[in-house]
């Protein structure tokens, strides 16, 4: 059985920071320039491009037309030439084949129409046969061409320097349902990028397949604007027309499948373009034939298109899903065993461009973010909860609650995710708020109230034992080095107290010099140095301690009280040094004299301890 290990998406790993040139170069001064024309306006369109070809109708370069449809090639090289106007819902239209002189400038007009036959027009047949390339067939091919263009149009964009782009990259996992996510990084880059993220090569794909185990170690793979408009690709899928009104109401897809009798990991999907503008709006596909024969339609991924006003298209959003895999053994018949691979969870990768600015520094594309916002109360306190942190559990989003006990998350976030928060005065009680389950989507703004239990909710957490008690309290805290500052465990801890007397009853009782506890708890402190003692009285005066067994170690004790209205304690020490012997009564009534209110209801009192190796 293999071991598997963590997941990885390749097609995120390699970010390019370069630029190609937009075509040939040469020290001679020959152009080509043009206008591109809407044959029915009679005037210049912006928004498309020109692809200049050579003899053999190879591209050499591509330029984006300008608002008027003005075009440019610089530096061209000699040789024999014609030009090909692309532009979404516009025919594909050619000059005639021209020759370039050394020194020589040429100009051209071409003049283009917009189709006449809507995709909204396009009828859906149930086709049974493989057509292994979409031009082949009529409907097919009129989708592809629109396709064709804006993957073309992304290829070309995510080579030139005039765009500075700001994206986020992130990876998050989920439970087994994958709808809960419970942890997450993201990152922030901001430059001239080549692309979004980059494929392997597309003929390595149809050899080796989309999902590859390297040593253990699963490799997923994405298909990019180059991989879609290969050969490689085209020859190993089937093409045909399809509708989803469902999930895609005016859309029209063209949705491929691996052609028969593929032997390795290959992806299904379909490419979904707007009915009314023919744009390319969302590339959808699932991993087949995966490997350990896991059958699960919720492995895969989709890449987002987005159109800029000046006519360049980006990757503008994408995420791959991979299933964290695990073995689980199975007993059969004769008690025989077997293993078999599973999905654990998952690992969502991708990444979204946020930002878009030309040269210039003009913003062309700013992404949405989702909002959550909220507040937290504190009934207990009568009031809001000041300082509390607020994060969305296992990412990096996190906000503090302002004086009015509000607070707001931004971010790039899209999904099921918990909310929770923490609070000093909480963290001292030994208890954390469980989280809140919130779905989160881009570009709406949620809002949620978090909630402080009520004391006696926090008491039956702290404490479950005694969760149906009405008139136990509990003390919890830790105990450190008084030399260096590190938590101390198996440090015995205790509370006592004198039974069935309270008050002034009490205090007369201390003064005589009468024994204070015949009633007590103890406990020792965990490997992190904490402690907690449950089960205490809410009326009598408790002296607390900690101590090592072997009482080479000690704290002066303390005196502690509950009652209704807050919890007080005496801040002063004032046990000699005699009376440190356990069993020993040595608390002088007017130290009580001295003591602190708490205007707090909480039902757990929180004391740490500081103790120092006895000097001989």
């Amino acid at each position: 059985m293999t071991s598997f290990k963590t997941a990885r998406l390749a097609a995120l790993l390699a970010i390019a920071m370069f630029a190609t040139g937009l075509g040939p170069r040469s020290a001679s001064a020959q152009t080509i320039a043009g206008q591109v024309v809407d044959v029915a306006m009679g005037q210049g369109i912006g928004a498309g491009f020109v692809v200049l070809m050579d003899e053999a109708d190879v591209e050499i370069a591509r330029v984006l037309t300008s608002a008027d449809g003005e075009f440019e090639f610089r530096g061209v090289r000699p040789g024999v030439y014609r030009l090909k106007s692309e532009r979404i819902a516009y025919r594909a239209t050619f000059s005639p084949r021209f020759e370039l002189r050394r020194g020589e400038s040429q100009r051209f007009r071409l003049e283009i129409e917009a189709l006449a036959l809507e995709l909204a027009a396009i009828e859906v047949r149930g086709e049974t046969s493989c057509r292994t390339h979409p031009s082949e067939g009529e409907a097919t091919a009129i989708l592809w061409e629109e396709i064709r263009k804006a993957l073309a149009a992304a290829t070309w964009t995510a080579s030139q320097r005039g765009y500075r782009y700001r994206h986020v990259q992130y990876e998050r996992d989920l439970g087994r349902r994958g709808r809960r996510v419970t942890a997450e990084q993201s990152r922030e880059r901001t430059g001239f990028y080549q692309a979004p993220f980059l494929s392997q090569d597309a003929d390595k794909l149809a050899v080796e397949g989309y999902v590859v185990d390297r040593n253990g170690e699963m490799w997923y793979y994405a298909p990019d604007a180059k991989v879609l408009q290969a050969e490689a690709f085209l020859r190993t899928h089937c093409f045909r027309v399809v509708r989803d009104p469902d999930d895609y109401e005016g859309m029209i897809g063209l949705a491929f499948d691996p052609t028969p009798r593929r032997g390795v990991t290959d992806i299904k999907g379909t490419l979904w373009l707007d009915e009314r503008s023919s744009e390319l709006q969302t590339l959808e596909f699932r991993y087949t034939n995966f490997i350990h024969d896991i059958d699960d339609n919720r492995m895969g991924g989709t890449v987002e298109f987005l159109q800029m006003p000046n006519g360049a298209w980006v990757v503008y959003r994408w995420e791959i899903r991979m299933p964290l895999l695990g073995v689980e053994r199975i007993t059969g018949p004769n008690m025989s065993r077997s293993e078999r691979a599973v999905v654990r969870g998952y690992r969502d990768a991708g990444g979204e461009v946020v930002h878009v600015q030309t040269a210039r520094g003009e913003t062309i594309f700013s992404a949405d973010v989702a909002r959550l916002s909220g507040v937290v109360i504190d009934y207990s306190a009568n009031g809001r909860l000041v300082g509390a942190k607020v994060s969305l559990v296992g990412t990096d989003y996190s906000a503090t609650t302002d004086g009015g006990g509000r607070f707001l998350l931004t971010g790039f976030i899209d999904g099921e995710y918990a909310v929770g928060f923490v609070h000093p005065r909480l963290d001292s009680l030994g208890f954390t708020p469980p989280p809140v389950p919130i779905t989160l989507s881009r570009g709406e703004t949620q809002y949620v109230e978090l909630v402080v239990p009520e004391p006696r909710a926090i008491l039956a957490v702290v404490c479950p034992e005694f969760a149906s008690s009405d008139d136990t309290r509990a003390i919890v805290g830790a105990v450190f080095s008084d030399e260096t500052g590190a938590p101390l465990r198996n440090v015995l801890v205790t509370a006592s107290w004198q039974q069935k007397l309270q008050g002034r009853d009490l205090l007369n009782l201390v003064q005589r010099g009468g024994r204070l506890w015949n009633q007590e708890v103890e406990t020792v402190t965990d490997s992190t140095g904490h402690y907690r003692l449950c089960g205490l009285p809410a009326d009598a005066i408790l002296v607390v301690r900690a101590e090592t067994e072997a009482e080479n170690l000690e704290s002066p004790p303390l005196a502690v009280m509950f009652d209704q209205d807050g919890v007080w304690y005496n801040r002063d020490v004032c046990l000699d040094e005699a009376d440190l012997r356990r069993g020993s009564t040595g608390i002088q009534a007017d130290c009580f004299a001295r003591r602190e209110l708490r205007p707090t209801a909480d039902l757990i009192w929180r004391q740490d301890f500081t103790i120092s190796v006895r000097r001989e």
